[in-house]
């Protein structure tokens, strides 16, 4: 690791004023983490890193911390977070800044198409849906007409969108982050939808609808929220829990205009490493999978949910609705299955357009002996 990157305790509560400051003084992990800050616990003594996102969907990582599961199973952790996306825990994992990364299915679908057999999944521990979300600005005063499955009503959701880029005058701004796991859900849901749209920096085509603007999740609701030219034009965001939430608590008039769950599009929460570390730490691994299980055990006991909301909200800073909304779509439970996990990696690595990425792949990216050891877990 750099020299003189900031560090903090784990654990240790940071006032938002002493963020900032880790954030000015920070040392910039370029090679490791595609120019965003990295932050960890200060002990040297751990048998393997793990870095995350500080933000809903790694709700697994921070149960586990808290409640010292990672100690109960015999294995010392050290955590590193960053910002951005999913795709920034891969960079710092494939730089050699960590040994495990936990992101969602986009970056892996990514890794492993620019990787191949290298990436190794280990498990998937939270398969949801309804956690990737679509959000209106209050400029747009067209209603927007969400989709009711039983009505199957996909016609009249087009039309309420084509509805709002004519009431515009011009084609809807549409802000995601490239490369992340909501790119993905996103595409499909609107090719469902049968809306057409321009990828990113592409000229709109003849009866294109929306046009996709590359925006950093951690800063879509703040650009999203700003009013005028100083928005850049952007009339909808997309981005998984807790930045829809935010936007909508934030922004007076801002709807939600649908989430993964109207196709029946899965997210899935990943952990993942390379073939070399995988071959030289397997046993501490093991160990590791084993304090997922413990931290997924008691994540998924209703008794405990009061706790483990308010332990991530806390790390987090999210509300207790955005965080319970998470627990109350979430599957916690560590896994990597055919009809789920693998599936929704593939389905995701096809919409990305890596068509050089087979089912079998990605059913076989987690070793037989990680699935063996994973359901000698449950049995």
């Amino acid at each position: 690791m750099a020299a003189g990157l900031p560090v903090y305790k784990e654990g240790e509560k940071m006032d938002s004023n002493r963020i900032m400051a880790l954030v000015v003084v920070g040392i910039l992990v370029a090679a490791a983490a595609g120019g965003v800050y990295l932050y960890m616990n200060d002990s040297d003594d751990y048998d393997l890193s793990v870095v995350y996102l500080n933000k809903s969907g790694y709700e697994t990582q921070m149960v586990a911390n808290e409640k010292g599961f990672f100690g109960d199973a015999g294995v010392k952790i050290k955590n590193m977070t960053v910002t951005g996306s999913g795709a920034d825990t891969v960079n710092a994992l494939l730089a050699g800044s960590a040994d495990i990364a936990a992101t969602g299915e986009g970056p892996v679908a990514s890794a492993i198409k620019n990787h191949g057999d290298k990436i190794v999944v280990l498990c998937n521990v939270n398969a949801s849906t309804g956690g990737q979300v679509w959000v209106a600005g209050p400029h747009i005063t067209t209603d927007f007409v969400l989709y009711d499955k039983t009505a199957e009503n996909t016609d009249e959701v087009l039309a309420s969108w084509e509805g709002a880029k004519a009431d515009l005058g011009r084609i809807l701004k549409l802000g995601v982050q490239k490369g992340a796991t909501t790119e993905s859900a996103l595409k499909s849901w609107l090719e469902f939808m049968g809306i057409n749209y321009s990828d990113f920096d592409a000229s709109p085509a003849e009866g294109d609808i929306v046009q996709l603007v590359n925006v950093s999740a951690n800063e879509l609701v703040s650009i999203f929220a700003l009013d005028g030219e100083k928005r850049r034009e952007l009339d909808m965001m997309a981005a998984s829990q807790p930045y829809p939430s935010n936007a909508l608590e934030r922004i007076d008039g801002s709807v939600k205009v649908g989430d993964n769950s109207d196709n029946d599009g899965y997210g899935i929460s990943c952990y993942i490493t390379t073939k070399d570390i995988y071959e030289k730490k397997s046993e501490v691994i093991f160990k590791f999978l084993n304090a997922l299980k413990l931290a997924t055990d008691y994540m998924q006991n209703e008794a405990n949910e009061d706790e483990c909301v308010s332990i991530c909200k806390n790390i987090i800073g999210a509300s207790d609705a955005t965080v319970r909304a998470v627990f109350d779509i979430g599957e916690f439970r560590v896994s990597w299955d055919d009809e789920i996990s693998a599936k929704t990696l593939y389905n995701t690595a096809q919409s990305k357009g890596f068509t050089k990425i087979t089912l079998n792949q990605c059913i076989g990216a987690c070793p037989q002996e990680v699935k063996d050891h994973i359901e000698g877990m449950y049995a």
